[in-house]
């Protein structure tokens, strides 16, 4: 199986009735699926998902009765294998509205062959807005598919008719725990192109009120943790709920040795508390960004782009914890970019002796 490069995959996710099989069939409608499988995935023993979306070729699959998180995750990788040799330009896997996102993003990055074949190029995520604040609340999965998202689309926004404030209030307890989501009402998405277009690295929030600019050199992230715009450490909205996040960031090129050791400290070590890792790295000796990214302990082979995606050169990693204080993970990351605190160990220390780390365990 030949293949001159990896394909790209977009996960389609978003709670029940989010509208996931409705965007499929705008994007269909739109010319948008063409040389795309599509994966559908239903729960329970008689699909309609498949027969509610408007195409009927072959390029459709669907996986049922069951969980494509769990039960099916099996079948999921022999379709891909199977669908790998068919000269598919693309991929898009709809899941459950009750599914986790991150064994799908596992199987993708994690088995030797199908990471081979295929690259995660994107997560979306689908809010209704109607219900959007109440199941956020509510449910952990919504939680959980918030959390892994790269892009985040408001549903229903012509039948929700929320203030400005409400959609706000949303926008900000999301991006707490998700600090470089992008926002987009799909009522009001007229390039549906643009929607399966892959974000940026950059750090900067654009449309909302959120930034994360940070000043590097420092044994901390650098913004006023005091400051409601920048809570997503700790913010009490969200507490309960387990999930945290931070960015970590450094000016100058790091050796890839220390990138290679600080990933796998945090999988083997914390693994499962690990939701997700993405950035883009400045490499010693490399001019070239690498891009780093992880599921739950399980990383994806690091690859170098073709270019800097903008005039910032410095290393930018977003890391998503459930249960795993933020303050631990940035005391580690400066161990290893040398950026010392009193009382903590130097780059040396932990590259000879992880465990060198106060609350390491193995």
């Amino acid at each position: 199986m030949s293949q001159s490069a990896p394909i790209p995959v977009t996960i389609l996710t978003g709670f029940l009735g989010a509208g996931k099989t409705t965007l499929l069939n705008r994007l269909h409608e739109a010319g948008l699926l063409h040389r795309t499988a599509v994966i559908i995935n239903e729960f329970g023993e008689v699909g309609l998902d498949r027969q509610l979306f408007g195409s009927t070729s072959d390029e459709v699959v669907e996986l049922g009765n069951g969980c494509i998180c769990c039960t099916v995750r099996g079948a999921l990788v022999d379709t891909l294998i199977d669908l790998g040799e068919r000269g598919f330009d693309h991929v898009v896997i709809e899941t459950t509205g009750l599914a986790d996102p991150a064994p799908v993003v596992q199987a993708i990055i994690g088995h030797p062959l199908i990471s081979s074949l295929y690259q995660l190029s994107l997560i979306m995520t689908l809010v209704d807005l109607v219900h959007g604040e109440a199941t956020f609340a509510e449910f952990a999965e919504a939680r959980m598919q918030v959390a892994m998202a790269d892009r985040i689309l408001f549903t229903k926004s012509d039948l929700a008719h929320l203030p400005e404030a409400a959609i706000a209030r949303l926008q900000t307890a999301i991006t707490a725990i998700n600090p470089t989501v992008d926002f987009v009402k799909l009522e009001l998405q007229t390039d549906l192109r643009g929607l399966l277009a892959v974000p940026e690295f950059g750090l900067k929030r654009r449309g909302t009120a959120i930034t994360h600019e940070h000043e590097h050199g420092h044994g901390h992230c650098g913004h006023d943790h005091d400051d409601p715009d920048h809570s997503h450490d700790h913010d009490p909205r969200t507490a309960h709920q387990g999930i945290s996040s931070l960015v970590l960031t450094h000016d100058t090129p790091l050796p890839m040795m220390v990138v290679e050791t600080f990933c796998e400290l945090l999988a083997s070590a914390y693994g499962s508390q690990v939701l997700r890792l993405k950035g883009i790295v400045a490499v010693a000796g490399n001019p070239l960004p690498m891009v780093i990214h992880g599921v739950r302990g399980t990383f994806h082979e690091p690859f170098f782009m073709k270019a800097w995606p903008d005039a910032d050169h410095s290393t930018r990693i977003v890391v998503i914890l459930k249960g795993l204080d933020p303050k631990f993970v940035q005391q580690l990351f400066d161990g290893f970019a040398n950026r010392i605190a009193s009382d903590t160990p130097d780059r040396s220390a932990m590259m000879e002796n992880p465990l060198a780390v106060t609350g390491v365990k193995f």
